[in-house]
C-alpha cells in the first residue's frame, strides 16, 4: 500500500466536510472537558460525534442500506406472461421552465432498468407513476415516458400522474391492470427501495410480482481501509436505508 496515497486519502477526509466535522466534534468535546468542566456537554458532544462518524462510514451504509439492496437481483422475468412493467417515480430536476425538468439520478437507474427488460421488441405495455412536483410542470410519470422514448422504445404507456408515494403508485398501477388484460406486473424501483415496494405491491395487486431491481449504492465484497472514513455520499446512503426500514415499517402499522 502506498503510505503518500494513504496520507492523501485522509487529509482529504478530514479538510472537508463531512470529515472536518467529525474534527470540530473532537475539538468542542475536549474543550468542554476542559476546565470549567461541563461534563454533560462533554459527553453530548462526545457521544454524538461518535454516532455522526459512525453515520458517514461507507462500511456503515453497507450494514443498514446494502442489507436491504443486495437481497435482490435484476432476473429476467419468464416469457410465458402477459407482464405490465410498473416503473416507480424516483425523483426528477426540474429548471428555470417546464421544458428544462429531468429524471433525477434514481429514476434514470430505474429508466435504464425498464429499457433493459423492453429490448429484443417486447410488447409489455409500461407504467409510469408520479405526480408533478412544482405547478404548471410536466409530471414525473410523463418525464419518464419522455426520456425512455428518446432511448427508442415505441411501445404502450400509461400515465399515472397524481400518485406521490410508493403506495399510491401501485394502487394507482392496479386500476390500470384490468384494462391492459396484465396477467403480472414486473416491479422496476432501485434496489435500496425494492423491500418496501414489493411488500407493499404483494399487499396491493392481486396478480404476479416480479420484481426488478434498477441500480445500487453500496458495494458487495471485502471492505476496504478507505470505507471506514467518513464520505458524504456515504451519509446519504445511510439515511437512504434508514428511511427505507422506516417506511416499510409504518406501512405494515397503518396501512
Amino acid at each position: 500500500m502506498d503510505p503518500a496515497f494513504v496520507l492523501y486519502k485522509i487529509l482529504g477526509t478530514f479538510l472537508v466536510p463531512p470529515g472536518v466535522f467529525v474534527l470540530f466534534f473532537v475539538l468542542f468535546a475536549a474543550a468542554a472537558f476542559r476546565r470549567p468542566r461541563k461534563p454533560f456537554l462533554g459527553g453530548a458532544l462526545s457521544v454524538s460525534g461518535v454516532l455522526f462518524f459512525l453515520l458517514c462510514l461507507p462500511a456503515t451504509a453497507r450494514l443498514i442500506t446494502g442489507t436491504l439492496e443486495h437481497a435482490w437481483k435484476a432476473v429476467p422475468p419468464p416469457e410465458n406472461c402477459r407482464w405490465a412493467v410498473v416503473v416507480l417515480g424516483g425523483g426528477i430536476h426540474l429548471g428555470e421552465a417546464p421544458e428544462d425538468a429531468a429524471p433525477g439520478a434514481h429514476t434514470l437507474e430505474r429508466l435504464f432498468g425498464a429499457w433493459e427488460l423492453l429490448q429484443d421488441d417486447k410488447e409489455w405495455p409500461v407504467i409510469f407513476c408520479g405526480a408533478a412536483t412544482r405547478k404548471g410542470f410536466p409530471s414525473e410519470a410523463k418525464i419518464m415516458e419522455a426520456t425512455l422514448r428518446k432511448l427508442g422504445w415505441r411501445g404502450t404507456a400509461i400515465l399515472d400522474e397524481n400518485s406521490r408515494t410508493t403506495w399510491e403508485n401501485l394502487t394507482a398501477a392496479r386500476d390500470h391492470l384490468g384494462p391492459l388484460k396484465a396477467e403480472g406486473v414486473i416491479l422496476v424501483t432501485n434496489a435500496f427501495h425494492m423491500s418496501r415496494a414489493y411488500e407493499t405491491a404483494l399487499r396491493i395487486l392481486s396478480v404476479p410480482v416480479h420484481p426488478y431491481p434498477a441500480g445500487y449504492l453500496t458495494d458487495k465484497g471485502s471492505l476496504t481501509w478507505y470505507e471506514f472514513l467518513p464520505q458524504g455520499g456515504a451519509f446519504l446512503d445511510t439515511l437512504t436505508g434508514f428511511r427505507e426500514r422506516l417506511g416499510a415499517a409504518a406501512y405494515r402499522l397503518f396501512r
